[in-house]
């Protein structure tokens, strides 16, 4: 079972969440509600770090994940980069996914990279 923290980091200006134990579609679902009552704007800026998580995701949740966020109201206007240490090509996989509908997804292996690419406009 995953466990995951969502706070606003102010030295980087973003929701910062993460991520640690096994994750699956439910826990996503309970992590994108969670990231959305916690927003301040409507183009917020969003870490989502995976790094400790072990992820159990088929492509076709992937597919769903994105409409359960779209659904819940995280819209094209946030700009949304994810961390993690495995399973690059499902994440990657999603970012496609999400820039086809014009979302502003980047995957990334590190958390510099992340962070520079989140807070360039």
């Amino acid at each position: 079972m995953a466990e995951f923290n969502v706070y606003y980091d102010q030295q980087n200006n973003c929701l910062r969440g993460v991520f640690k134990g096994q994750v699956d579609h439910m826990q996503v679902g309970a992590y994108v509600k969670e990231v959305y009552s916690k927003a301040t704007r409507k183009n917020e800026r969003l870490l989502s770090d995976f790094r400790e998580a072990q992820v159990d995701l088929a492509e076709i949740e992937i597919v769903s994940i994105r409409e359960m966020i779209r659904n819940i109201g995280i819209d094209q206007s946030w700009k949304r980069a994810i961390v993690v240490s495995q399973k690059m090509e499902l994440f990657k996989f999603f970012e496609v996914l999400c820039n086809n509908y014009g979302d502003k997804v980047r995957a990334f292996s590190d958390m510099d990279e992340a962070l520079a690419w989140l807070k360039a406009d």
